[in-house]
């Protein structure tokens, strides 16, 4: 039944994605090419969505929601220098923006950018603001891409022991966040043995 109702989703989200494009043709507006942008997104069609939201914001700087999503697509695309512009504006309206998952993204983006000391204010900050799973999961790599070893195992676990008393939903829904946090956890503890047997 699940399945059936994400494909039903599917089915009616690629109908609207297509009467939308028939209406931008001749009502171009920015409210129009933010719904179109927000479905592409949702399809993972990240070039097409921002696309639909460089032009919603060419007419409307009015809300930050088209600059979080842009950002969003940017960051999905790889375009770190867009992604950091566009987030760095969210952020600055609200830290806390989309359950701080735009923070998150800011965060990621410093990091593949080099940046390493505004990496880690932002993930430093992100732990204050949130204890999602993905916040969580992210910090926990980011630090042991950094050798702060402790830091990221000590996160990694936590999040781990959050499981054995999540609703079925919640670990569905945060799987890819536990997996990547058990993978955190596995390399620690590697590096752990490795440094234990290399020690006289």
């Amino acid at each position: 039944m699940g399945a059936m109702r994400h494909s039903m989703h599917g089915f009616s989200r690629r109908k609207r994605i297509g009467e939308l494009e028939a209406i931008v043709l001749e009502n171009p507006s920015a409210g129009n090419y933010e719904e179109l942008g927000d479905l592409l997104l949702d399809e993972k069609k990240y070039a097409r969505a921002k696309e639909c939201f460089d032009r919603a914001l060419g007419s409307r700087t009015d809300s930050v929601d088209p600059f979080y999503k842009r950002g969003d697509c940017e960051f999905q695309l790889g375009d770190w220098t867009g992604a950091v512009a566009d987030l760095q504006r969210v952020v600055a309206h609200d830290p806390k923006y989309a359950y701080t998952r735009a923070l998150s993204l800011l965060a990621r983006a410093f990091a593949e950018l080099g940046r390493v000391d505004d990496a880690n204010a932002a993930f430093s900050r992100l732990l204050q603001l949130s204890t999602s799973s993905e916040s969580l999961a992210v910090t926990a790599e980011f630090y042991l891409e950094q050798g702060r070893i402790a830091e990221a195992s000590e996160i990694a676990r936590k999040l781990i022991a959050r499981r054995a008393t999540m609703p079925g939903f919640q670990r569905r829904r945060d799987r890819v966040w536990l997996r990547r946090a058990s993978a955190v956890l596995r390399k620690t503890r590697k590096m752990a043995t490795a440094a234990a047997l290399s020690s006289p």
